[in-house]
């Protein structure tokens, strides 16, 4: 069961790096977090991460890209995510981990696999170095994919973006709390031609292969300098993900070095983590690896039950441990977690593992060069806004290799006159008073063009008509009924008009009227009216 509510986020609170932040949670009190890291990246994107004071071993990750926030807090054996929406909402849940399925398992490559798409259009591969020669920690460049299927579900592009970043950082919080080298950068994300599988064609099987020897992916592999691929899907067909593990560790591996996870399961649940985590060379746990005791890339490279079925490790299944909760530590027997170690020396301890072979899948790829950014441009270059009404403006970024991107939510904006109009972190504009002024975008050191805003006071509404209710009534004689005048104006609002209206009665013999106020005055009908500034309403 998932219990999940909506949460009101403000993105912009992460951007000043808070020492300190409150979560509300589902079924939970909610819970101050202090900060113990921050990053930030490119633009406004960011990841927060911090701890909850009375919680030693709780950990909270939080995500910013485009104006979203999403990410993963763990408290008490609990797990919440939070995540973006349809629109500008988020909301967060609490995980029943036990409830997620399975990964599928590391494939194995087979012989002959090895002449795949991204091999055989010119991907470039460096030697392989040994961890004693590089650098302390060791940069591993991620493309991702996404169907259309995960794309509609997430709410968006900028949504599924949000939720594939967040995943990563889940990864390297990981690497982080393990003492381990490695770090993902997520260089690209790019919608995949490809629609899920899906159970009625192969599951998981079918887009692992697809992604494997898809051109176009292999083409913006080489283009980004990508050392490992992930393809996320919707429709895992029963299967949180599935990866090729190396079993072999070496440059061989870089044909194979690939993934598929299911969306729901990619944050929260640590799936995206864990199939990257076959990528590197990471086995299940003894109990639920085929590769125990000797068949793994190491005889160390399996996951762990931490202490008496207090925590399991990423690359652990909950059968292990009597469903104990999944938290973000690779086995590592130098590592604790609620005082116990998270891995057994020379048996259990993935880190080491890591340690070793992040080196060869860094030299899978050799880097690219990050684009540049050369202008920006807004959007709509012109905009007439009455006083009081907004209008959204649009950042658009032009790199140098020919690419662009949506900076809306990533660049800075300025407005040369906030007495006539302002406009905020989102790019939505508002009319202050009348007059002339401009809206500029900046980012990284690059300025836009200017926006030019005409604000002016809107004409005073008009009555488009006028309505008397009730529209009919029953009288004896004798009897009153008072009546009301209703304007209906130009700008959808309402206004009583009642008492300043006049009013007319068809037949004064039957009824009269006089302030709104019907008196039956002997048996028969008539019609009642009311006019005001021109026009004449409905009869009664």
């Amino acid at each position: 069961m998932i219990v999940r509510h909506g949460l009101d986020v403000a993105a912009e609170v992460l951007s000043n790096n808070p020492a300190q932040l409150w979560i509300d949670l589902p079924d939970a009190p909610a819970v101050l977090v202090d900060r113990t890291g921050f990053q930030q990246r490119r633009g406004s994107g960011l990841v927060w991460r911090g701890r909850v004071p009375y919680a030693a071993d709780s950990e909270v990750v939080l995500t910013r890209h485009k104006g979203l926030i999403a990410g993963t807090i763990q408290v008490d054996g609990d797990t919440y995510e939070l995540l973006p929406g349809r629109g500008r909402g988020h909301s967060i849940a609490k995980l029943d981990l036990d409830s997620f399925p399975a990964c599928q398992g590391g494939v194995i490559p087979q012989t002959g696999d090895n002449a795949v798409a991204g091999d055989l259009t010119g991907g470039s591969t460096q030697s392989a170095t040994t961890a004693g020669d590089a650098d302390p920690a060791a940069e591993i460049h991620l493309l991702a994919m996404y169907t259309p299927q995960a794309r509609d579900a997430a709410g968006g592009v900028a949504q599924i973006e949000a939720t594939i970043q967040a995943a990563v950082d889940n990864a390297n919080t990981t690497f982080l709390n393990s003492n381990m080298f490695a770090r993902y950068v997520l260089v690209h994300t790019a919608l995949a031609g490809h629609d899920d599988a899906g159970s009625a064609n192969g599951g998981m099987s079918t887009d692992l292969s697809w992604v494997l020897s898809d051109s176009a992916t292999a083409a913006l592999r080489n283009q980004y300098g990508a050392d490992m691929v992930s393809l996320v899907v919707n429709d895992g067909a029963g299967s949180w993900g599935l990866g090729y593990v190396q079993r072999s560790p070496g440059s061989s591996f870089a044909g194979y070095a690939f993934q598929v996870t299911a969306r729901s399961c990619a944050v929260g649940n640590l799936s995206y983590a864990h199939e990257h985590g076959h990528n590197l060379g990471f086995e299940h746990d003894p109990a639920n690896s085929s590769a125990y005791p000797s068949g793994g890339s190491y005889a160390w490279s399996f996951g762990a039950v931490i202490g008496a079925n207090v925590a399991r490790t990423v690359m652990t299944y909950p059968g292990a441990c009597n469903s104990c909760p999944r938290v973000m530590y690779h086995s590592n027997p130098d590592v604790l977690y609620g005082g116990y170690p998270t891995g057994v020396d020379n048996q259990l301890d993935n880190a080491r593992t890591g340690d070793t072979t992040a080196y060869i899948v860094h030299d899978f790829r050799a880097s690219a060069n990050p684009a540049t950014l050369t202008s920006i441009t807004v959007s709509p270059a012109t905009a007439d806004i009455d006083t009081g009404a907004t209008r959204q403006f649009t950042a658009t970024g032009h790199y140098d290799d020919s690419t662009t991107d949506d900076l809306t939510f990533d660049v800075a904006w300025t407005s040369s006159n906030a007495g006539v109009v302002t406009v905020n972190a989102s790019g939505v504009a508002t009319g202050q008073g009348e007059g002339s002024a401009s809206i500029t975008a900046s980012l990284d050191g690059v300025t836009s063009d200017t926006a030019a805003v005409t604000v002016t006071d809107p004409p005073p509404p008009t009555l488009s008509s006028l309505t008397v209710a009730p529209a009919s009534i029953n009288l004896s004689t004798g009897q009153t009924q008072a009546l009301t005048a209703t304007g209906n104006y130009s700008d959808e609002s309402t206004q009583n008009h009642t008492a300043d209206a006049t009013w007319t009665s068809s037949n004064p013999s039957v009824a009269t009227v006089s302030g709104g106020v019907v008196t039956a005055v002997a048996i028969g009908a008539a019609s009642i009216t009311a006019s005001f500034d021109g026009l004449t309403s409905n009869t009664a």
